[in-house]
């Protein structure tokens, strides 16, 4: 169970955090003040290194463009635009989000970056030791 939760340069914020979450949290809000984009992230943060999650949520928002190529016939042939992703919808050389959350044994931070080697997903027990997944 979160006891919190951090969100920096993801979607809408730029920082946002929720503490002494319980066990039932209710979210509410005006269309557009950001409550899809808090759940989103608790999905990605729960999914790890699995980035199908990400996809499925990009797809569904319909954050992405097709190929020109007439032969293709799924949604999944479609090119991911990963701006919406970050806060004000700009990304450059090594932009990044972050997603934290703090439970009863572990601290984990999931972190999202543009750059030229592969995604890293590092967990972080209370301990402030790092471990790669």
């Amino acid at each position: 169970m979160f006891r919190s939760i951090k969100i920096e340069n993801f979607r809408g914020f730029k920082h946002f955090e929720l503490q002494q979450l319980g066990r039932i949290n209710l979210l509410v809000g005006l269309n557009n003040s950001g409550k899809t984009s808090i759940l989103e992230a608790v999905q990605l943060l729960c999914s790890r290194t699995n980035i199908e999650p990400l996809t499925e949520i990009m797809l569904n928002r319909g954050e992405s463009f097709r190929s020109d190529d007439k032969l293709r016939r799924s949604r999944y042939d479609s090119y991911l635009d990963i701006r919406h992703l970050f806060f004000g919808h700009e990304i450059q050389a090594e932009s990044k989000f972050s997603i934290t959350s703090v439970n009863d044994k572990l601290n984990e931070t999931l972190i999202r970056s543009i750059e030229n080697s592969p995604i890293k997903v590092y967990s972080a027990s209370t301990e402030d030791s790092r471990e790669q997944l």
